[in-house]
């Protein structure tokens, strides 16, 4: 059964907080827990973007092959929803992780599997930048922090949380 929007957006914001506080195999469980969430309920973005957190927080946790598990799940939604802009910063921030806490392997398995893709979806995203516009520092629905390729541009004044679905003015 799916979690009712409020509960999505407490566990969001309980998760980012486990992050915040240093606890990254903890908070790493849960984002794998809300992604497999959100694929039951075929939430695609959802589902690429907390597979995403995941593999980064056990990235950071000195987990390699729980985060390229998930790395794996997000680049496969990332590329088959055409997300430009999300997977080279996704796969940049993941490879930069790995080599700070010289996770050698996952290194090279991300490099092999993943920069061929990664080139083409670098020249595809800088032909659709993101909008001149600023977005809150966190979503007014979930509470996690809001960066340009993390929502859904509706126009370049408006923008919708791919995770909790929330449509936020930009400033």
């Amino acid at each position: 059964m799916p979690l009712p929007k409020q509960s999505l957006a407490d566990a969001l914001r309980h998760t980012s907080a486990l992050s915040k506080d240093g606890q990254f195999a903890a908070a790493a469980a849960e984002y794998a827990a809300l992604a497999a969430e959100a694929e039951k309920v075929r939430n695609r973005r959802r589902a690429a973007n907390t597979h995403a957190l995941a593999a980064l927080d056990f990235a950071t946790a000195r987990e390699p092959n729980a985060a390229m598990q998930h790395a794996r799940a997000a680049f496969k939604e990332f590329f088959d929803l055409r997300l430009y802009q999300r997977a080279p910063t996704f796969y940049l921030s993941l490879l930069r992780i790995a080599d700070e806490r010289k996770l050698i392997r996952l290194v090279d398995a991300l490099r092999t599997e993943f920069s061929a893709q990664i080139v083409i979806y670098t020249a595809e995203a800088r032909k659709e930048s993101f909008p001149e516009t600023k977005l809150p520092a966190t979503c007014p629905g979930c509470g996690l922090a809001m960066r340009p390729e993390l929502v859904d541009w509706i126009s370049d004044a408006r923008a919708e949380c791919d995770f909790c679905g929330t449509v936020m003015d930009a400033q």
